[in-house]
């Protein structure tokens, strides 16, 4: 079930590209996870993916019928939508997204603390330099100069964990 987990992201992404709502999709992919462990030894280990996919998509479209009866056009739909993600949403670019993500989380874990709160405070949490500022008892421009300091710390630390991996 680990590996099931594993595409949780890319999942919620292509359902949420067909619902366009993330509480529909998380209850699609879930669907899909419910019936992975029902079925799990019926399923081919080398097409997970793809068999996800499909019980993702087929429930995603499940959620759109409530309620509504079926067009004739949800077909063509349906096809357009698999041609655009599945070129996007492979077995490749989903390994490849998961091994961006590690190498992202192990170099903000090397961030120093004060790096990181000034991060956090200012992507995460939308705060100006002034309040960070504020906050840290520090001067605007001296987190201006954390923050530069830190994203250059981030992009060296990620450039070089990347030619690793590659």
């Amino acid at each position: 079930m680990r590996m099931v987990f594993s595409y949780q992201d890319s999942l919620e992404a292509y359902a949420n590209a067909i619902l366009n709502d993330w509480t529909l999709s998380k209850d699609a992919v879930q669907e899909a996870f419910i019936n992975a462990s029902v079925k799990w030894e019926e399923i081919d280990e080398n097409f997970l993916f793809a068999w996800l996919k499909k019980v993702t998509r087929d429930k995603a479209r499940e959620l759109i019928c409530q309620g509504q009866k079926v067009s004739r056009t949800r077909d063509a739909i349906d096809k357009l939508i698999d041609q655009h993600f599945d070129v996007y949403l492979n077995e490749k670019l989903h390994e490849k997204y998961r091994v961006r993500k590690l190498v992202l989380e192990t170099c903000i874990q090397k961030l120093r603390p004060e790096s990181l709160k000034a991060m956090v405070s200012f992507y995460k949490e939308h705060q100006s330099c002034e309040d960070i500022a504020g906050s840290m008892n520090k001067s605007v421009d001296s987190i201006r100069t954390l923050l530069q300091r830190s994203r250059d710390s981030l992009r060296k630390c990620i450039k070089s964990k990347r030619l690793k991996h590659d």
